[in-house]
């Protein structure tokens, strides 16, 4: 069988030649409408793979006029669409290196600020304006901070991948102890309502799993309205699978931001501007859920939101 393959990319056509030749198959390349319209007359090929988009015209407006030929309408036509995202990946390895640098870089001079602002604080004689100021630089630095810490957490948990069934066995009551006491600094904290059986184990990393309960309970606590329960579960499915739930009760979110919430920097419309945050917090969860090969999911009515 004779296939033309019509792609203006010499890589792709290529690639894709030498995966049908492996099959037994002959190609031929061309890299236009034009010249693929003479290969057409000269060869008359079984089989046309087509390209999207070429240098002079459509692949779409190609088969158009190969439908018109009576000689040719007969001839199966498959589209190919492909691009080389090597250099794409390689640029965005890059930029994740350049940020875990960067952030590790920029950890001590920012302690070092925030030490003597501190010291500044504690002086006296300063007067209304000077304590307001050193209010603002406080607080500018201290975050700084909680999105520098964020980053290098984002990056460490980038750094490797789990293999299959490997990991430490962790009891689900020794994690949720762990995530009480980080969660108990929360002066909300006693609106969280655990539920969940002693007896139920995972495989992975400990420190990330805890950091995947801390910070969904946390937004939770955040995002919803005052004095109002969050409730926080584990359970097992009928396929035997491990469920965190997540859930409270406020204004919810707008469905079109849905998609977004694991978007770095992303925070929905809805957000207080008065609420800190780095916007990497879902990120970090949803990196960390992939490693372990978990699924991550938003459910968002009015009143109330799941996670």
């Amino acid at each position: 069988m004779n296939i033309l393959v019509v792609e203006d990319d010499r890589d792709i056509r290529e690639m894709v030649g030498q995966s049908l030749a492996h099959n037994d198959f002959r190609t031929v390349g061309c890299r236009d409408v034009q010249e693929a319209k003479k290969s057409i007359a000269r060869l008359n090929p079984d089989c046309l793979v087509i390209d999207c988009m070429l240098p002079d015209g459509s692949g779409v407006d190609l088969i158009r006029w190969v439908r018109r030929q009576d000689e040719y309408q007969q001839i199966p036509v498959l589209m190919l669409t492909a691009r080389n995202v090597s250099d794409q990946k390689q640029l965005q390895e890059s930029l994740k290196d350049f940020v875990a640098n960067a952030s590790h870089e920029l950890k001590s001079p920012l302690t070092v600020i925030s030490g003597h602002l501190e010291m500044l604080d504690a002086k006296q004689g300063l007067g209304e304006t000077g304590k307001v100021s050193l209010a603002i630089a406080r607080r500018q630095a201290a975050g700084m901070k909680d999105l520098i810490q964020s980053l290098l957490l984002l990056s460490q948990v980038e750094s490797y991948q789990l293999k299959p069934n490997e990991g430490e066995r962790i009891a689900v009551h020794d994690l949720m102890t762990s995530a009480m006491a980080a969660i108990d600094k929360n002066p909300d904290s006693a609106r969280v309502e655990w539920d969940y059986s002693p007896d139920l184990y995972l495989l992975g990393s400990k420190a990330e799993i805890e950091g995947i309960c801390i910070n969904l309970i946390d937004n939770a606590l955040k995002y919803s309205t005052p004095a109002t329960p969050i409730r926080v579960s584990w359970e097992r499915n009928l396929l035997g699978e491990l469920t965190l739930s997540v859930s409270n009760e406020g204004p919810g979110i707008d469905p079109h931001d849905l998609p977004r919430l694991t978007e770095r920097y992303f925070r929905a419309a809805r957000s207080s501007a008065d609420i800190a945050g780095s916007g990497l917090g879902l990120a970090i969860v949803q990196q960390a859920a992939n490693k372990h090969g978990a699924l991550l999911e938003f459910d968002s009515q009015p009143g109330a939101s799941k996670a």
